[in-house]
């Protein structure tokens, strides 16, 4: 569950092995399809638009921001070419803290489509897994360990980073399952969990088993634009009692909402206290 995630039990340490280990990555910045990098020392961004690529066991530590958006991108931001095929990324340190670059407050660690993101540890980025663009693929974010993020004033002329754990701004596939992640989002934040209808519709996801703690609310259901369907379900999550509340919607409320309870720390493994209803 995700609020039993630490940095012991995610990431590389969660598969025992040390970073410091690693030898660095010496490959092409945008991989051929169906690579799979493994076992490496990453110090720039992925652009991983060929489609088919994992990342797996790696130590993901940029020195710098492209003031792009993001390190890992499903796409070219440049050009605008989205993969095709679901980009996995697991057993993954995420750490943004070397960068000093002030754009890293805007920075995701994992932005785009069809994310299988499990087990990573994610940390010092500005935003943690942001997904974007309307195609058929599904999602999978599973027992992320997702804190210590950034934030502050960037860019020229100077203006305030808005973060999130995670963020979805648009999905058209069948299921976009979120489960068993620890979102903690602090520092100029929009949400936890931010589901905005901004770039295009969202429907289908699935949010199960999270820990969720910010001081804004920690679940954000925002039609905005292209509006959000009626398939959001919301189950057996931990809340922080903090901030304006669990949850805040200006559509339709969630088809299932069920078994969601303020954070315990006294009462594990399950943690539950007050129960919560919407």
């Amino acid at each position: 569950m995700g609020w039993q995630l630490n940095e012991t039990n995610t990431g590389l340490a969660g598969v025992g092995i040390d970073k410091n280990s690693l030898p660095l990555y010496t490959g092409p910045i945008a991989p051929a399809a169906n690579t799979t990098i493994s076992m490496q020392k990453i110090t720039g961004a992925l652009w991983l638009y060929n489609g088919g690529i994992t990342i797996d066991r790696c130590w993901i530590q940029p020195t710098g921001s492209q003031h792009l958006g993001s390190i890992i991108f499903t796409y070219d931001p440049t050009v605008g070419k989205w993969a095709t095929s679901p980009t996995t990324i697991t057993n993954c340190d995420i750490d943004g803290t070397a960068v000093t670059d002030p754009y890293i407050y805007a920075d995701f660690a994992i932005r785009g489509s069809g994310i299988i993101a499990h087990n990573n540890n994610i940390y010092g980025m500005g935003d943690g897994i942001g997904l974007f663009h309307h195609d058929s693929m599904n999602s999978s974010i599973i027992q992320n360990y997702i804190h210590g993020l950034r934030g502050g004033n960037f860019g020229s002329p100077s203006q305030p980073s808005h973060g999130e754990s995670m963020t979805i701004r648009n999905f058209g596939g069948s299921l976009c399952l979120v489960q068993n992640n620890y979102l903690e989002s602090l520092i100029n934040t929009s949400g936890s969990l931010f589901i905005q209808a901004w770039e295009g519709a969202i429907d289908n996801v699935t949010i199960e088993g999270n820990y969720l703690h910010t001081p804004n609310y920690c679940i954000v259901l925002n039609m905005n634009t292209h509006g959000y369907g009626s398939h959001i379900r919301v189950i057996n999550n931990r809340f922080e009692k903090i901030g304006f509340g669990p949850i805040a919607y200006d559509g339709p409320a969630p088809e299932t909402f069920t078994n969601n309870y303020y954070y315990n720390a006294g009462n594990p493994p399950e943690n539950n206290g007050a129960a919560i209803d919407y």
